[in-house]
């Protein structure tokens, strides 16, 4: 009897003993496993901060090639939070830079590369050159019944220049031609001048611009336009009806006429350019801030209150209470460039990024 009991209590410890190991292993193998979903959450979360981190370098290089276009750095670093981020911005080419940032948390890094289109046309030394023009025209120039130029801009013509009853110029009065009036002071006017090369538009790259930033337009629909980048609407636009009102920044182009016989106000904070592949024809009050070029005629008739500046290959025609007033801010705004992003990892490839070309400042 005893012997008995002693072999059952043996097999009981031995079962015991068991259960206790694979207890052990089991429980083992969740600490094992949570300390490796912690490890894994952590590894993401620094994942996700490197990431932040060399976004940030991307916009700070966008910073100071606004600030100076000739910038170039091999291995900046700047401590942000946790992390830091590093950056290479270097040439690759004509008017194409490289932005390479790297931002680090811990061990984990994570890089992102953008190529950058840039146009020197728009540089420094032609941007002096147009800002000194109020209006600026490939034909000839024609100001009538109360209409004034202030700002310190001149006027320009490739052609004549012609003022008819209360005409205000407080700039010089540049013409390839002659220039007909009564009343300006005759210091003011300069005739038989050079012919005045009126810079041309790269409507393709406009185009691109605007289809990779899904701004293309068939047809005007202020709801549809974005700050920032190119609008471009793919077509003629005429404007009646009731008054519009449009608060825009960045660039919009018109790729035919573009007619308006209703009131329109279009105001800027940032600067505007809108380029147009035709004739403007303004035939009610209307108030504009921005810098507008044409390849066709311009011809604002009735109460039109422009801040900014106009260039037109043809003719420019004003009266009936037009005022222009110089403001050459909206030259350094203009036009969205085309951002290519590759990233070291496929889970980031989806990622976007929104630039303004650079200039020389």
């Amino acid at each position: 009897m005893f012997s008995y009991l002693q072999g059952e209590d043996g097999v009981t410890l031995v079962l015991v003993l068991i259960i206790i190991l694979l207890m052990s292993v089991l429980g083992a193998g969740l600490l094992t496993s949570s300390l490796m979903e912690n490890k894994i959450i952590h590894s993401l979360e620094d994942q996700k901060q490197a990431f932040y981190l060399a976004q940030a370098g991307i916009e700070y290089a966008r910073y100071r090639l606004q600030q100076d276009l000739t910038w170039r750095t091999e291995g900046y670093t700047e401590n942000l939070g946790e992390g830091e981020f590093t950056l290479t911005v270097s040439d690759m080419g004509e008017e194409l830079l490289q932005i390479k940032s790297t931002g680090t948390v811990g061990q984990v890094s994570k890089t992102l590369k953008v190529g950058v289109y840039y146009t020197l046309v728009r540089g420094s030394d032609i941007i002096e050159e147009l800002a000194q023009y109020s209006v600026l025209g490939g034909g000839n120039l024609f100001f009538k019944n109360f209409t004034r130029i202030s700002g310190g801009g001149n006027l320009r013509s490739n052609g004549d220049i012609t003022f008819q009853r209360n005409v205000i110029v407080d700039g010089e009065i540049i013409a390839s031609g002659k220039v007909k009036a009564n009343k300006i002071d005759k210091n003011q006017i300069k005739e038989g001048e050079e012919v005045y090369s009126i810079p041309d538009v790269d409507w393709d790259q406009l185009l691109e611009n605007a289809l990779a930033e899904g701004r293309y337009l068939l047809d005007w629909n202020s709801k549809l336009f974005q700050d920032g980048v190119v609008n471009y609407i793919d077509n003629s636009v005429t404007l009646s009806g009731k008054p519009i009102n449009l608060n825009m920044d960045g660039i919009l182009v018109i790729k035919g006429d573009w007619i308006v016989n209703a009131k329109i106000k279009i105001e800027s904070v940032e600067g505007l350019m809108i380029y147009v592949d035709g004739m403007i024809k303004f035939s009610q009050n209307t108030k504009i801030d921005a810098a507008i070029y044409a390849t066709g005629p311009i011809i604002f008739s009735k109460r039109t209150v422009l801040n900014g500046t106009i260039f037109s290959k043809e003719a420019v025609t004003c009266k009936n209470h037009t005022e222009i007033t110089l403001d050459s801010s909206h030259l350094y705004q203009p036009i969205v460039e085309q951002i290519f992003i590759s990233t070291d990892s496929d889970s980031d490839s989806d990622c976007s990024l929104t630039f303004t070309y650079w200039h020389e400042s």
